[in-house]
């Protein structure tokens, strides 16, 4: 019976990270077929690269988010969204998704349309001021990708608003890149 159940149990987690795959590859493609200029340099071949190069990261984090939501319709907070697939991907799985960044990224109207028609709300601010402009006990997930490394001031307070929107029982994700990865390195 143990065995069987296992069967079923990695039988279940394939299809899903399938299916996982199949909508990150969708939102890279739809992202290919149409870049937005995030950074306003009209470098879309940077933006194509740095796709590629996070792939991986993106199907990690998707992968191990989903494992803790407890349904669809969930509230998520992407912070340190940039190009949007993390946002993009967990909205077409169903989710509700905040997309958030600096302003010197965020506050255009070409990424506001961008996030818009996805139907993704997007907001800009700086982590600095030490405000996140969402409501209290609102989410159900934050996601902090890549982020932390880049603050060059304390964390902490950054941390307590987190909290602060987080509905009780909800989860902070945090990821940092690893630079003695076998990834990097090759």
């Amino acid at each position: 019976i143990w065995s069987e159940k296992l069967w079923y149990i990695l039988y279940i987690r394939f299809i899903l990270e399938m299916y996982i795959k199949k909508i990150l590859n969708k939102v890279i493609d739809e992202f290919n077929n149409e870049p937005p200029d995030i950074d306003s340099t009209g470098n879309f071949e940077g933006q194509k690269n740095y796709l590629n190069i996070m792939k991986k990261s993106y199907f990690i984090t998707l992968k191990n988010c989903l494992k803790f939501l407890p349904n669809k319709n969930s509230n998520i907070c992407e912070l340190g969204a940039f190009l949007g697939i993390v946002s993009k991907s967990l909205k077409y799985l169903g989710h509700n998704v905040i997309a958030c960044d600096i302003p010197y990224f965020f506050d255009r109207d070409e990424i506001k349309d961008y996030f818009a028609r996805s139907s993704i709300k997007s907001l800009s601010f700086n982590l600095r001021k030490y405000e996140i402009p969402i409501s209290n006990d609102s989410q159900d997930l934050v996601i902090a990708c890549e982020i932390l490394e880049h603050l060059n001031f304390n964390p902490l307070p950054i941390v307590k608003e987190i909290n602060r929107i987080l509905k009780l029982g909800g989860l902070f994700y945090i990821a940092t890149p690893n630079a003695a990865s076998f990834v990097k390195k090759n």
